[in-house]
């Protein structure tokens, strides 16, 4: 059991917004005004479960929760109701069943919205606790929560979920309305939800069947989004980033470790730095850039930009309708592959290296524009490279069946 130093009582409010929800939440609490104690010290134990009902009629639920877990489900006719799990730790018995009685757990109604204020024990005496809370609502009910130092658990809803956590894990399972959740230091994970944004520091994040639009957010661990039914948008530092079968545009950003994009319905834009990009089947155009690493692409999309830095680039462009690509390193090699029925318009420059070509490659004449003579509409392949090679391949044509 940690030691935590607090020199004032507080209250704790749990907020929960949803029409059928269930929460379980366990909060530990060491209070030390003017003396050290360690969890030894506190060899007296005692405990209290109470249960308690919430208005039939609910519409929002606002749960605020401190060092515990918060559970939260929803029923789909069952009573709107919550269950209180208090445990404490102190010096003596006497100690430990005086914090008992002080405490409370109570349902606060403001209009639409309820309240479920915690109150825990008096903190004037050196004690800990453990605070658990069960809650079951309605499953339309909109419900928000916070929760420090302790799980969150949220289970079936159809309102919207806004979930603030600190130093404890989040999981949101089977729900249909927006999501908005953070935390830190641990796992936030969502399967199955509508519209979710969603932030973690230093923990990593996995989004799961999201029904809409997903903005995603951590640092120094991985973030891993599949199956989204609209645009993401996953920016991470210093950690892994994965999507994979996205309907709609990609906007991936990281720093020293690998990203990758798979079946991407759209336009990518991919930025890594001292990482390696994976790109592949994707649809729309790909903007990418990356240093100290490999680059490789492959789509159908009209264009392909792909930068790279003391990296070799890999390039397979497969469809006809290909209008554009730009491809620049140094100190890696550069390879592209075409179309066979391509007719492109190819400029290729390296230096200390050779340049290999199954299409034509258009030399520029000093002070004109290579390009300029090219008809419109034409396929333009412009590749540099310093100090390493280049080849442009032309893939094998596909007998008909």
């Amino acid at each position: 059991m940690k030691t935590f130093r607090h020199k004032h009582a507080f209250r704790l409010i749990c907020l929960l917004s949803a029409s059928t929800l269930s929460l379980a939440a366990g909060c530990v609490y060491v209070h030390d005004s003017s003396y050290s104690y360690s969890s030894s010290d506190f060899t007296a134990v005692a405990s209290q479960t109470r249960k308690g009902e919430l208005p039939a009629d609910l519409k929002i639920l606002d749960v605020e929760n401190h060092f515990g877990a918060v559970h939260v489900v929803a029923t789909d006719n069952g009573p709107a109701q919550f269950t209180w799990k208090l445990t404490v730790h102190a010096r003596t018995d006497v100690l430990a069943s005086n914090a008992l009685a002080v405490a409370r757990c109570e349902p606060v109604r403001n209009g639409d919205r309820v309240q479920l204020i915690l109150i825990p024990p008096d903190t004037a005496d050196r004690l800990s606790y453990q605070s658990d809370l069960e809650i079951q609502i309605p499953k339309a009910t909109a419900l928000r929560t916070q929760n420090h130092f302790g799980a969150t658990t949220i289970v079936g809803l159809a309102g919207d979920v806004e979930v603030e956590g600190q130093n404890g894990s989040v999981e949101l399972r089977n729900l249909d309305g927006k999501v908005q959740a953070k935390t830190s230091f641990a796992l936030l994970r969502v399967d199955t939800s509508g519209p979710a944004s969603l932030k973690n520091q230093n923990g990593p994040i996995e989004a799961v069947n999201i029904h809409g639009s997903l903005d995603a957010e951590t640092s120094f661990a991985s973030l891993t989004a599949r199956g989204v039914n609209g645009p993401v948008k996953l920016h991470n530092q210093n950690g892994r980033i994965e999507a994979l079968q996205v309907k709609g545009n990609a906007d991936l950003k990281t720093s020293f470790a690998d990203l990758v994009a798979q079946q991407v319905e759209g336009d990518a834009a991919l930025a890594n730095q001292n990482g390696r990009i994976s790109a592949r089947d994707i649809t729309g155009s790909v903007k990418a850039g990356t240093s100290f690493a490999t680059l490789e692409v492959e789509g159908t999309g009209p264009s392909f930009i792909c930068h790279d830095q003391n990296g070799s680039i890999h390039l397979r462009a497969s469809s006809t309708d290909l209008a554009k690509i730009d491809a620049q390193t140094s100190f890696g090699t550069i390879e592209v592959s075409l179309p066979a029925g391509l007719k492109p318009a190819i400029q290729a420059h390296t230096s200390f290296a050779e340049i290999e070509s199954d299409f034509p490659v258009l030399l520029k004449p000093k002070g004109q524009e290579v390009f300029a003579d090219i008809e419109a509409g034409t396929p333009r392949v412009t590749l540099q490279n310093q100090n390493g090679g280049i080849r442009i391949l032309r893939e094998k044509a596909t007998a008909a069946r």
